[in-house]
């Protein structure tokens, strides 16, 4: 029982750490937030949704590894051209043809 509660440990943490190295191998930030969006959104029948909640934006950043006023700005960007929309803790995506780029 022990084995197998060590084997289930180490391959979760095998594919937190593969995700991130996927998530830092991307170059541009519209591109990992494009497949941060992908792996941890939320579908709903008509939106996609990405609770935060204990994630705040921050953390966020810490994540995609960037600093948190460029992301800050990203979003912004996204959001103005109607790809997104953050509502408190919560980004919804509004395009669908974004991921899909």
């Amino acid at each position: 029982m022990l084995m197998r509660n060590i084997i289930i440990m180490l391959s979760r943490k095998n594919v937190l750490l593969n995700s991130k190295m996927q998530m830092l191998a991307r170059k541009r930030l519209r591109e990992r937030i494009k497949l941060f969006l992908l792996t941890n959104a939320q579908q709903t029948s008509t939106t996609r949704q990405l609770p935060l909640g204990a994630i705040e934006k921050s953390g966020l950043a810490r994540l995609l590894g960037v600093d948190r006023t460029t992301l800050y700005r990203e979003l912004k960007t996204l959001s103005e051209h109607g790809v997104i929309e953050t509502v408190d803790n919560v980004i919804y995506l509004k395009d669908r043809s974004f991921l899909e780029e």
